[in-house]
């Protein structure tokens, strides 16, 4: 897959954004991961999407955080980084790299398709995340 790497320090969002304060993380999460919550332990961890479970996007950290420690995460909005990783009006994608996010299109055989959203700038991703729960044959 073709990830493409957030700086985690240049993470942000825009207003009118959702976003989720004080979730608990079960393992080290930095700003720009792609997150899920682990029903065996009810805490965050970083998404995959070679597992359906994993797959199962609910979103992208916008603080780093070490397991049993507290972070937030954007749900649903634009999320922001000045370091411009994105290119305008192409999708993105869960990646089979833990916590990445990949351009769309270039996810492998059995792997989950989870939609992240689209790029409306270079630093601006609109995050609308879709999974799926099919896997790419």
């Amino acid at each position: 897959m073709a990830d493409i790497t957030i700086a985690a320090a240049t993470v942000g969002y825009a207003s009118g954004s959702t976003i989720s304060d004080f979730l608990l993380a079960g393992e080290t999460i930095l700003a720009g991961e792609a997150i899920y919550l682990k029903t065996s332990d009810d805490k965050y961890h970083l998404a995959l999407n070679t597992d359906s479970e994993k797959a199962t996007v609910a979103g992208i950290a916008l603080t780093a955080a070490t397991a049993d420690s507290k972070f937030s995460a954007l749900i649903s909005g634009k999320l922001t980084d000045s370091s411009a990783p994105f290119t305008e009006g192409k999708l993105y994608e869960l990646s089979s790299t833990a916590g990445r996010i990949a351009t769309a299109g270039d996810a492998g055989s059995g792997d989950f398709g989870t939609g992240i959203g689209v790029a409306t700038s270079a630093s601006t991703l609109h995050v609308a995340i879709s999974a799926s729960g099919g896997q790419v044959a």
